[in-house]
């Protein structure tokens, strides 16, 4: 049923009745607080309206339970739940159920009020209406209400919802490394069990044996929830497989971003539609099921048809063919970055359906329009200028681009027309815009000689008569396109030659003398369009002539921006390569209007070659953008993640750049020793617990987030401590062991509702540097979050992978003596441990000449003579550094030994 049904329940014929030929009825139950039930308008179909009718639809609550229990006036039991109605037969076991569509409240004269209820269908008991109920599963709150009210209950959702708990638990860490196949193996079992526990009821099962209809919503009901339960684990594995497929076709639509309607044949008559059904299809990631997504289709496709969209009552008929083009349209301008995992989940994880219903024929459309797209065979508009005026309100639609030129229909006017010109470009005559180039220096030269043979015969140098004005425009009438003329638009000569990649022409265009840094009026320069379209030639003469690599157009893009958007990698390595061997201030991480950086573009489309050699040159991986997205939130790819998140480690993101700004004085950058074929080598028992998935790999980042800014309660929450401290005194002090009273209760493990989560991280959780919670918090100094993470089993010897450090070696670096000092006291801390380059944690505190946290380690039992791979000792270290104090302690402590 509609959720936004509404009818006007004074003008209902059974509402009606009850006031004008029993007022006496409807007085006593105002008086009583009896509520009156009101079938909607055009569902019951009786000639006249009986007193029965009266008395079946005016229900009395019971005096136990009020608000679920009731008896009719004609003696029928009543029951209420999720807002169904069920009436019970008294001379059948069968029952009949009707949906609550809304409640209205009334108010007499005197100010008092009663309810009504509108209903879908009347209450009536007989067999024949019972039969005729017609069920419509439309959205996932239908299909909880069917599953509801044929079962009885809600111990049907609550079944299928520990069903769903069992087969996330199961899958967790395996799914999105299963092949395709497998996925839909693993959820087609699924499916089945659930459904087995839907017809263990033997009255559903015999009115789905009477009712095909409803069986086939039993069906899609059924799964619609169990769809909903594990969408974001599927859909997830889902996108894990179809990675590959999803970056190359996301490169081929971004370089289709500037086609038009009319490039595509599309009816004029539709123009006005597109806006709002591009709208409607954008929401298709926001359903979590098959049904909300061909539901979301099926609402694009009736938006388009809608010819008037003020009044929504002219439709136009469309054809497959005239159908396909404008889906092609939106998929490109919609900007989705997973269309193949979104029609993998339409087209292979439904089961309840044929293969000849309209849904069918929703995913193949679909499905249609994206292998057009990946076919090759669309090509953009052949203008740069070409632009779609996207009027909000459908108004304007127009497209602006020149109309082609050939050689063969040149004339002599069109000769002196820049769009000749630049049609010239377009097509690479080399010669012809040589020639036009050409010409127009020597007809400069000649109008120069000309001006002077002219102006000499003028009455004077600045008169303007007629006369004059003539001798004057006859030699302006006869200006050629030159190398610095530019369109309406703002576009020059050597930015169609860039758009077009004619590398022989902008080679010319630039010995000519045309300005690399002309800017059309977008605020595009010609290496912004060279990127865009992925000419790499082209790029390479302009970042040559000196063209800005930091140009930004009106939005902040640069052309590192442009290039990986598109995906073109080979224009993103000429333009870091530039950057790396010539002179100039290139900035790999700069943001644009919106705060995205190059790899925020690169990682939402699943470049993994390009994100592979941003990181390479340095692009940081934690700079969030307006929406508070790191590139690493914006990966859809499972490849793109996962290398974001070990190349982290490598660029130290996590460990340096996580420290708050009024710590980073603390810093000392020589005591990152460098690595070299000598490193020692870490056995796999000193590093923590990998994460195994995606997901954990997410939690992990977020995690150590926490940790680095100290958010105890976060931290909490990722690893399932509880902050309330129970410890053998507190247990001690109950009546009894077995004691439950109120005094002796604590929240008990077992009973802890987080223990049914799939989220929970392990104490010695790591990332792919072997980084730990626990070496984090020995970093930033935090000193009650250290406390608890060993008081909960945190491992104070495990060691980061790239350079062999402890905790107890980091906060030694930032000079944390409170750390040190409770890292020490820890029973399974070892005080000498090495690191890849074999220095123990005080190498490192004599290397800072800190005088407090060399007492703590001497006073644990660190040695003095521990060498490093060099030969070095901590008193060399110190005496190297004429830390003077520091080595007489040293010498000292050696001697009282």
């Amino acid at each position: 049923m509609d959720l936004n049904y509404d009818e006007d329940l004074s003008e209902n014929p059974l509402f009606k009745e009850l006031k004008n030929e029993h007022p006496d009825l409807l007085n006593r139950a105002i008086q009583e607080g009896w509520i009156i039930c009101v079938p909607r308008c055009g569902t019951f179909h009786r000639n006249s309206i009986t007193t029965e009718d009266i008395l079946s639809h005016v229900l009395i609550p019971n005096d136990e339970l009020p608000e679920t229990h009731f008896r009719s006036l004609n003696n029928r039991s009543v029951r209420m739940s999720n807002r169904v109605l069920t009436i019970d037969k008294e001379d059948t076991e069968s029952t009949f159920s009707t949906h609550i569509i809304f409640e209205e409240t009334f108010y007499t004269e005197d100010f008092l009020k009663y309810k009504v209820w509108c209903l879908e269908f009347p209450l009536e008991t007989s067999d024949n209406v019972n039969e005729t109920n017609i069920y419509n599963v439309n959205t996932l709150r239908d299909c909880i209400d069917l599953l509801w009210t044929e079962n009885l209950g809600k111990e049907i959702l609550e079944n299928l919802d520990s069903t769903i708990q069992i087969f996330l638990n199961d899958i967790n860490n395996n799914l999105e490394f299963a092949s395709l196949q497998t996925q839909i193996d693993l959820v087609n079992i699924l499916y089945k069990d659930c459904l087995q526990i839907t017809f263990r009821e033997k009255r559903l099962r015999d009115k789905t044996s009477r009712n095909k209809l409803l069986l086939d919503n039993v069906k899609l009901a059924v799964e619609t929830y169990m769809q909903h339960g594990i969408y974001k684990r599927l859909f997830e594995a889902i996108c894990a497989r179809t990675a590959s497929e999803d970056s190359k076709f996301n490169k081929l639509v971004r370089n289709l971003s500037d086609i038009q309607l009319k490039d595509l044949d599309v009816r004029p008559d539709l123009n006005e539609t597109i806006p709002c059904a591009k709208q409607e299809l954008a929401k298709m990631p926001g359903y979590s099921t098959t049904l909300g997504k061909v539901g979301c289709l099926k609402k694009t496709i009736v938006t388009i048809t809608k010819t008037n969209l003020p009044t929504n009552q002219f439709k136009t008929l469309l054809s497959a063919d005239e159908l396909i083009p404008i889906i092609v349209f939106l998929i490109i301008k919609t900007g989705l970055p997973n269309w193949f995992a979104q029609l993998t989940f339409l087209s292979q994880f439904r089961y309840s359906s044929n293969d000849t219903d309209e849904a069918s024929f929703l995913i193949t459309t679909l499905e249609a329009a994206i292998e057009h797209i990946r076919s090759g065979l669309l090509f953009g508009p052949y203008s740069p200028e070409s632009q779609l005026d996207d009027d909000v309100d459908g108004q304007s639609f127009e497209m602006i681009h020149e109309t082609p030129i050939s050689n063969d229909t040149k004339t002599n006017d069109n000769e002196y027309s820049i769009s000749y010109f630049f049609e010239q470009i377009r097509i690479a005559n080399y010669d012809e815009v040589k020639s036009i180039l050409d010409r127009d220096n020597k007809t400069n030269r000649c109008n120069n000689v000309l001006l002077e043979a002219q102006t000499s015969k003028l009455c004077h140098p600045l008169c303007s008569c007629d006369k004059c004005e003539k001798v004057l425009t006859e030699n302006l009438s006869d200006s050629m396109p030159t190398i610095h003329s530019y369109d309406d638009r703002g576009l020059t000569a050597l930015h169609v030659a860039c758009f077009h990649g004619r590398p022989k022409i902008v080679d010319l265009l630039l010995l000519s003398g045309a300005n690399v840094r002309a800017t059309d009026y977008s605020g595009a320069t010609p290496l912004h369009y060279a990127a865009l379209r992925g000419h790499q030639n082209a790029l390479l003469l302009l970042l040559h002539a000196r063209a800005d690599i930091n140009s930004r157009d009106n939005d902040k893009n640069t052309p590192l921006h442009f290039a990986s958007n598109n995906g073109h990698e080979g224009c993103v390595k000429a333009m870091l390569y530039f950057s790396e061997h010539c002179p100039t201030n290139f900035n790999i991480n700069c943001v644009n209007s919106f705060g995205d950086t190059p790899l925020h573009h690169a990682s939402r489309w699943g470049y993994v070659g390009i994100v592979e050699i941003l990181l390479e040159y340095g692009a940081r991986a934690n700079i969030e953008n307006k929406r508070k997205l790191t590139p690493l939130d914006c990966a859809h790819s499972i490849h793109v993640t996962k290398l974001i998140y070990e190349r982290k480690a490598k660029q130290n993101t996590v460990i340096i750049p996580l420290i708050p700004e009024n710590k980073k004085s603390n810093i000392n950058p020589q005591l990152d020793f460098a690595d070299d074929a000598t490193n020692l080598t870490i056995s796999n028992s000193n590093i923590g617990i990998r994460p195994q998935s995606t997901q954990q790999i997410k939690k992990v980042d977020s995690l150590l987030r926490a940790v680095a800014f100290g958010d105890i309660n976060l931290i909490c929450y990722y690893l399932n401590i509880s902050l309330n401290k129970t410890d053998k005194k507190s247990k001690s002090s109950k009546c009894h062991p077995l004691c439950v009273c109120d005094k002796c209760s604590t929240p008990s493990t077992s009973n802890d509702p987080t223990l049914s989560r799939t989220d929970i991280l392990c104490i010695n959780v790591c990332n792919s540097d072997g980084v730990t919670p626990l070496h984090i918090a020995a970093m930033h100094g935090w000193l009650e979050i250290t406390k608890l993470l060993l008081e909960h089993g945190a491992r104070p010897n495990l060691v980061t992978k790239s350079k062999g450090f402890t905790p107890l070696h980091l906060c030694c670096q930032h000079r944390r003596p409170l750390i040190a000092e409770v890292l020490v006291n820890s029973e399974l801390c070892s005080i000498n441990q090495q690191d890849n380059r074999g220095n123990t944690a005080l190498h490192y505190v004599c290397h800072i000449g800190d005088l407090r946290l060399a007492e703590i380690l001497i006073t644990a039992g660190a040695n003095p003579f521990f060498k490093n791979i060099d030969g070095i000792t901590p008193i060399d270290e110190a005496e190297e550094r004429i830390y003077i104090s520091l080595v007489n302690y040293l010498k000292n402590s050696v001697k009282k030994v």
